[in-house]
């Protein structure tokens, strides 16, 4: 219930910031349910995309490593962090995904022990 919350308070920020129509930034966000966001703020620098193990820094010096490939260009564009923890065995992990203005971008996974 309280990632409904978030989720009300940062849809604002994220209809607002990406330079995409109401629509279109609806149909991105419904691939989202479920997850959590994570982290909202703005890539450091410029944005070519992902390549697979590529490294992505956030302004605030956090860094996501590209687990798939999609080309988009930008200039300190606004990004959102989505997790969602899964279980596999006795491990735990955290998937993550980066959206960048209105396009998703799968992330590598975080192990947790």
């Amino acid at each position: 219930m309280r990632s409904m919350h978030v989720l009300w308070a940062v849809l604002p920020f994220l209809i607002s910031a990406a330079p995409c129509r109401v629509a279109d930034c609806s149909r991105t966000l419904r691939r989202m349910e479920g997850w959590t966001i994570a982290k909202v703020g703005a890539i450091k620098g410029t944005f070519n995309g992902c390549e697979f193990d590529r490294l992505v820094e956030l302004q605030d010096g956090t860094v996501l490593r590209c687990a798939a490939y999609g080309y988009q260009y930008a200039y300190m564009p606004d990004a959102v962090v989505f997790t969602k923890g899964t279980s596999i065995g006795d491990s735990r992990m955290v998937m993550v995904k980066l959206m960048v203005e209105d396009e998703i971008y799968d992330m590598s996974p975080i192990l947790v022990k």
